[in-house]
Order: C-alpha cells, then sequence, then structure tokens
C-alpha cells in the first residue's frame, strides 16, 4: 500500500530533519561548539546533510516507484550520496579525524537502514526518524558549552633521552595567514618569520618576562598572493601559492634578506618561483626599520608553468615548491626547487631530469653578478636545506608513498627522481618507471630514507651552546609526524635516531644565537625549546618512584596509579586503579601542600595506604620531585587548540 500523503509529507520532512541533525552531528562529536566551527568542517557538515537528502530522495524515489530495495540498492544509494563528503574529509584529512567520518557514516548508514528496513511499517519508521532527528538537533546543543579556551602563551615540557626540554608555545604572536608555509630563522639576539602570504615578523625576547614579541616588518615578501588568489577564486590548491623559506646574511652594517616564493605572471598565464632579496641598514632592521629598501628578483625559475585561468587547476603542484635556501659561502646562495608534480606521473614533463628546467634542482645563485647554475639534480620536493660546511650540505625532502630522504648534497650529483625511489606511488607496491622496486640503483642514494614516511620538513645541525650533548647532530622536523628527530652521524652513517613527538605539524626550526630552538608550525604557532635544568633535581628523586609509577597518558597504571597531571588532581580518581580504602576517604585534591605532607610519611599522613615507600624527608628534594610531577614531563605534549582561528 502507498503511504497516505500526510505520512510521505511527514516522511519528507523528517528525512530533512534527520539531515540537518547529521550535518549538526559535527558539532557533537568533536570539542568545537557550532560558533567556532571551521570553513572546511562546515562544508563538510553541509556534504554530509545534502548527502543524506540525496540518499534518502533516492531511496524514497524507488519505493514509491514499486521498484525492489534490496542491500544492493541501499549501497548504491549510501555510496553515491556519501562519497562527496568522504572524498573532501580525505582531501582535508588534517581537518576531518577519522573518527568523525566515521561516526557520521555510521550514523548515516542506520538512518538510512531504518528507511527501507521498515518501510513496510510506517508509523515505525516514521517513530524511528523522529527520534533520531530530535537526538541530533538537540545533542549539539547540550554537550558543549563553549571550545576549551587555551592560552595565548603555554609552557609545557618534554622529556629526550639526554635533556628535559622546555616548550613555550606562542598561538598568537604571529598574524594568520591565508596560505601555508612560511618559515624562521635567526637574527641576531632573535628571530624572523615570515608567513605564507610573505608578511614579515621580527621576534625579540621582552626584557621584563623574558618572553617573545614580535614586531611587523615592511615592505612584505613581494610574493604576489591575492592577485592569484582573485584569479583562481576561493579553489583549495591556492593555499599552496606561498612564501616557502627565509635567510638572513648579516654582514654587520649591512644586511641581506632573502626569500624564496611563488610569483603568478597574470599576462602569460603561468607562474615561477623567485628568489627575492632586500638589501638594509642592519642597525635599522633590527629595530624593524627597512627604510626605503625595496626588494630585487635575483632568481626566477625556467620555464614558467602554464595553469588555465578558466578551468581547474589540475596541475598546480604548488605543495611542491621546495624553496629553501642555504649560504654556501658569502657570495654563493643555494637555493632547492620542487618539481610542483612535473614528474611523468601527475604531468608528462620529468623536470627533475632536465637540464634546461630549474625545477626538480639545487641551483647555486652568484650573489656578485646574480648569474646561476645548477648544482644537484634528481630532487622531488626538498623541505630543508642547511649549509653545515661547504662539504657537509644536508638536505630533506618528500618522497610519495615513503621515501622521505635527507641527503648529503654533493655538487654535481644525480639522486634519482622520478626514476627512483624508496616510496612507491600512492596505493600501489612500486613507482611507475622504477626497474626495480625499493632499489636506488644508477643514481646517488640518500644518506637516510624514511619508510613510511614522515612528512619531512625542515633541518639545522645543531652547534649553540644551550644543546652541547647535541652539537654536531642533525635535528629534522616533521609534518605528517609532527615529530622532531635528533640524528647522531659518525662515519659518514647515522649511528642513532632519536624521535621526540610535539604533536604539531612543524614546518621550520632554527637555532638562535643563544642555542635555543625555534620552531614554526603550520597553525601558525612558534614553539621555543630550551633546556630545562628546572626539574633535573625532581627527575632524579622520581626515579626511586618509577618502580611503581609512570607518568603516562592518563590511563597507564601499574603497582600505582598514573601520576599524570596528579598535582591539582582528584584523589583516588584514576580510573581503573583499586586504591585501599584509606585512599578513598581521603577526599579532596593532591594541592602541593598535601602532596609534601604526604610524600614525607606516606604511612603517617594516610594511614592504610597500601605504599610502602617510606618517603622523601629532605624538603628540597620533595619540592623538586613535586615540580616534576606538575611539570607533565611525559613524552605526551598538551593538544592544539580545536578552533581554526
Amino acid at each position: 500500500m502507498d503511504p497516505t500523503p500526510s505520512k510521505t509529507g511527514l516522511l519528507t520532512l523528517l528525512q530533512i530533519l534527520c539531515a540537518l541533525g547529521l550535518a549538526l552531528g559535527v558539532v557533537s562529536f568533536l570539542p568545537v561548539s557550532l560558533r567556532s566551527l571551521s570553513g572546511e568542517l562546515r562544508n563538510f557538515a553541509l556534504l554530509l546533510g545534502a548527502g543524506y537528502l540525496l540518499c534518502a530522495g533516492l531511496l524514497f524515489f524507488r519505493e514509491r516507484s514499486r521498484r525492489p530495495l534490496g542491500f544492493e540498492t541501499l549501497i548504491s544509494s549510501f555510496v553515491i550520496g556519501f562519497l562527496p563528503a568522504i572524498l573532501y574529509a580525505l582531501h582535508i584529512h588534517a581537518s576531518v579525524p577519522n573518527k568523525l567520518l566515521l561516526a557520521e557514516l555510521i550514523w548515516g548508514g542506520v538512518l538510512t537502514t531504518v528507511t527501507v528496513a521498515l518501510r513496510r511499517h510506517p508509523s515505525l519508521r516514521l517513530g524511528l526518524l523522529a527520534i533520531i532527528a530530535v537526538v541530533g538537533l538537540v545533542l549539539p546543543f547540550v554537550r558543549h558549552s563553549e571550545p576549551r579556551v587555551v592560552p595565548a602563551v603555554r609552557p609545557w615540557r618534554l622529556d629526550t633521552a639526554l635533556y628535559g626540554l622546555k616548550v613555550t608555545e606562542y598561538r598568537k604572536l604571529i598574524a594568520p595567514s591565508a596560505a601555508t608555509g612560511g618559515a624562521v630563522t635567526a637574527f641576531r639576539d632573535g628571530f624572523m618569520v615570515a608567513n605564507g602570504v610573505g608578511e614579515l615578523f621580527l621576534l625579540s625576547h621582552d626584557t621584563g618576562s623574558h618572553e617573545l614579541k614580535s614586531q611587523r616588518l615592511k615592505p612584505s615578501v613581494p610574493i604576489n598572493w591575492y592577485d592569484f588568489e582573485h584569479t583562481f577564486g576561493q579553489q583549495e590548491d591556492v593555499t599552496y601559492f606561498r612564501t616557502a623559506d627565509l635567510l638572513v646574511q648579516d654582514l654587520g652594517a649591512k644586511v641581506r634578506l632573502f626569500a624564496t616564493h611563488h610569483y603568478w605572471k597574470a599576462q602569460q598565464k603561468c607562474f615561477v618561483v623567485r628568489v627575492s632579496m632586500l638589501e638594509s641598514d642592519g642597525e635599522s632592521l633590527a629595530r624593524a626599520d627597512t627604510g626605503a629598501a625595496t626588494w630585487k628578483t635575483i632568481f626566477e625559475s625556467t620555464p614558467c608553468i602554464s595553469l588555465d585561468t578558466v578551468g581547474p587547476l589540475a596541475h598546480f603542484g604548488g605543495i611542491q615548491i621546495g624553496g629553501r635556501l642555504g649560504l654556501l659561502s658569502p657570495n654563493e646562495l643555494l637555493v632547492a626547487v620542487g618539481d610542483h608534480e612535473h614528474d611523468g606521473v601527475n604531468s608528462p614533463e620529468l623536470f627533475p631530469q632536465d637540464d634546461v628546467s630549474s625545477y626538480g634542482k639545487t641551483i647555486l645563485i652568484n650573489l656578485t653578478d646574480f648569474s646561476h647554475q645548477q648544482f644537484s639534480k634528481g630532487h622531488r620536493n626538498p623541505q630543508g636545506l642547511f649549509v653545515d660546511t661547504p662539504e657537509a650540505i644536508w638536505e630533506t625532502e618528500h618522497g610519495p608513498q615513503g621515501g622521505d630522504e635527507l641527503n648529503l648534497i654533493k655538487r654535481g650529483a644525480n639522486y634519482g627522481w622520478p626514476s627512483v625511489t624508496y616510496g612507491t606511488e600512492y596505493g600501489a607496491h612500486f613507482w611507475p618507471g622504477d626497474p626495480t622496486p625499493g632499489s636506488h640503483s644508477g643514481y646517488s642514494e640518500p644518506f637516510y630514507s624514511w619508510v613510511p614516511s614522515i612528512g619531512v620538513s625542515s633541518l639545522l645541525v645543531v652547534h649553540g651552546a644551550e644543546f652541547k650533548l647535541w652539537d654536531g647532530d642533525v635535528l629534522v622536523v616533521s609534518l605528517r609526524d609532527g615529530a622532531l628527530y635528533r640524528a647522531r652521524v659518525r662515519e659518514q652513517r647515522i649511528v642513532m635516531m632519536e624521535r621526540m613527538p610535539f604533536g604539531r605539524r612543524l614546518r621550520d626550526i632554527a637555532e638562535g644565537s643563544d642555542g635555543h630552538l625555534l620552531m614554526w608550525t603550520d597553525r601558525g604557532a612558534i614553539l621555543e625549546v630550551e633546556a630545562d635544568d628546572g626539574v633535573g633535581g625532581g627527575e632524579a628523586v622520581f626515579k626511586a618512584c618509577n618502580g611503581c609509577h609512570v607518568i603516562g597518558d592518563g590511563e597507564s597504571n601499574g603497582i600505582g596509579p598514573d601520576l599524570r597531571k596528579v598535582v591539582g588532581r582528584k584523589v583516588a580518581n584514576m580510573a581503573g586503579f583499586r586504591y585501599s580504602p584509606a585512599m578513598q576517604n581521603l577526599g579532596g585534591k593532591w594541592t602541593r601542600d598535601r602532596l609534601d605532607k604526604f610524600l614525607t610519611n606516606p604511612q603517617a599522613y594516610v594511614p592504610g595506604t597500601k605504599m610502602r615507600f617510606p618517603g622523601v624527608p629532605e624538603a628540597d628534594k620533595r619540592q623538586d620531585l613535586i615540580d616534576f610531577l606538575a611539570s607533565g614531563a611525559n613524552n605526551k605534549p598538551p593538544p592544539e587548540d580545536p578552533v581554526s582561528e
């Protein structure tokens, strides 16, 4: 029997409300509010709602047409409806967590299953859909209030093999950028930063608080980002049209500032990579004053890569700009230029092996007459370049699926891309054109290769006074893995590699004059890293505790409970741990004062406790231990702010 008109109209209304609830479900599964939802997540939510309406519409059409509604119909309608949302989620995978995508697809699957399975029971179907719609519409407003507020300056600590690291995270020091990329470089007693659209900032320490402060520099890097954005609208790829690197050459009275960036040639409808140089008075630049200094183009890549201004940006491989800089000598500048996906797979050209092209090469620029020549070739996407000595030129570059490389660059060498790689084509077990997958024969081998890829980014060699035990080690930052890697090189090989998790996409790294490290993240945050000696004594005292306790993820109980964030935590509240009745009855929170009394003599403070540790009689050692526990030294950095600003 056909549904009555009244029930048909009610079913349509409920399906629309279910689609709206499914879209709002993005808020239900993430720690954000509707007001703070990012643009990418809003688009994802709209695609989910529209996809469900399309799916439900197809099923309802077949139902009204008296066509069979089997399992195949259910699956095919589901795929047709939700495929755009799935593809968009995969495209912006950094913004859509896997758990969110999975939860929304399960929700959509339940709705479509109810629609089909209960079609012969219209009243029951309407009732269930009404319940689901109400839950979907109400839950986003009762589950969340306001998103977690993260301070603009936040200190935290990370433990490593040789040092405790004090990390100070500055979230709002640099203006947000519409483009990805950007770079940080050391300059005298501070640093200089360029964001993706080329805005420049001078960073220095405040004499009172010793926190970093920033001053805006003008003029900006001469990237015509807004012209490119105006030409190609809001297409996603315009975020990869960007400033790639920044380098300061301090000559005393005179300072040279070098920047690599894309440049759009509107009349020719093509783009290039440029190296621009600005010369300024050193003392004036230190005061964020460039005076009348202007930028000068000293290198431009060839050929100019054409783009169709009418059709889609099918081959704008700006994400593979490379663009890293290094001074080989006072009058020689190296620039590494990425292949922009002209690798024989994404486009027919093989630029990295074409000596006429600048792409996929390192180029040596003569700073006297600005002539240039090819230095090495066969590179894909150089993300780091550091000249330790003229004989030790380090470079990092992205591989495809696997095969990220750390290279020791030699003049005239060919590093093989795209002919060979230790990576493979996405979704395959080989790389097209490589006769022997997993081999690098016939070309210069990488010094080291990561499989799977870590999303390798910039690098440097440590020489400062802050980390003396790291002297000469190669530090490599990563995007995908969100970690800092320390490689110890001996006799032309890596004998040790340490991974230090930071939980952020790390774009660039620089070492300051005092040896502090500064890292630039893809969300535009600055991380200042220094050796933390303030809790060293407490770390030593804690060794007497770690036979029973760990500072883990808040769930890693052992003989004793996990001590993650124990300072300020409620007493006896660690899930899964069996506390003694005496401890359960203590109540309250572990303040510093209560911890001090407990650690003096645990059995005297909590009679009946299962803890047999005799205590720490020395007051200074107890305070050191409490400082260490409060520092959160557990190799699990705090989460980034979930709000896109």
